[in-house]
């Protein structure tokens, strides 16, 4: 079972792998036997964008795919699809759980852009509350 039925992220178009862009989580209830592989989970993805990352298969941590160029102008968010399973030989008992992943594009451009609107606003509201007391 997952920790969240969802999770976000933000990714640079300009990433590259290996860098990471988040790390999901699932647990199992049944004990954790090493022989059986009850209580282990392992991680798989799917879905319209999963071809442009890749999840580490017991950790969880999904990063960027080798030799893949993100662009945020064809697709501004990109959306998957986490597979937790247990019993990872398969078999009639082994249960499943997905969550869905959004992660947006930003430009570096973007980026410097919020964070100087915000800078000018935080600005302004400093100088109009000096202004104020006199």
């Amino acid at each position: 079972m997952f920790l969240l039925q969802s999770y976000k992220a933000r990714v640079f178009e300009s990433a590259k792998y290996p860098e990471s862009i988040l790390t999901v989580r699932a647990t199992d209830l049944d004990r954790n036997d090493n022989k059986t592989g009850y209580g282990a989970v392992r991680y798989s993805l799917n879905g319209e964008s999963a071809a442009l990352f890749v999840i580490d298969s017991v950790s969880g941590m999904i990063q960027i795919a080798p030799s893949v160029t993100l662009d945020r102008e064809k697709q501004p968010v990109l959306r998957f699809t986490v597979v937790a399973s247990d019993t990872p030989q398969g078999g009639s008992e082994q249960r499943k759980s997905s969550a869905v992943v959004s992660a947006l594009q930003m430009s570096l451009n973007l980026y410097f852009e919020e964070k100087h609107v915000l800078w000018l606003v935080k600005c302004c509201i400093y100088v109009r509350s000096i202004q104020l007391l006199f």
